[in-house]
């Protein structure tokens, strides 16, 4: 796997985040990640799309690798 993205994907699915949001149940996401860690499911795709749009949630305006990719950045004036 690419080195980060687990730790990326528990943050941006961190109990926490997930209440403050009211979007997704905490208690369902959670099971979601034990399920697939123990090998009982493959939610990969499941707890990808959960990351996207908790990520989108936070900056609904921003693109995917835009921070890399300076055609996407705004100009100003």
């Amino acid at each position: 796997g690419v080195a980060g993205v687990p730790e990326l994907c528990r943050e941006t699915l961190s109990v926490e985040r997930l209440k403050e949001q009211r979007l997704f149940r905490p208690d369902v996401v959670a099971r979601l990640w034990a399920d697939h860690e123990a090998g009982r499911a493959d939610n990969s795709a499941r707890l990808w799309s959960l990351v996207l749009t908790t990520r989108w949630l936070v900056r609904p305006d921003a693109q995917l690798g835009s921070e890399e990719h300076p055609s996407t950045q705004r100009s100003v004036g």
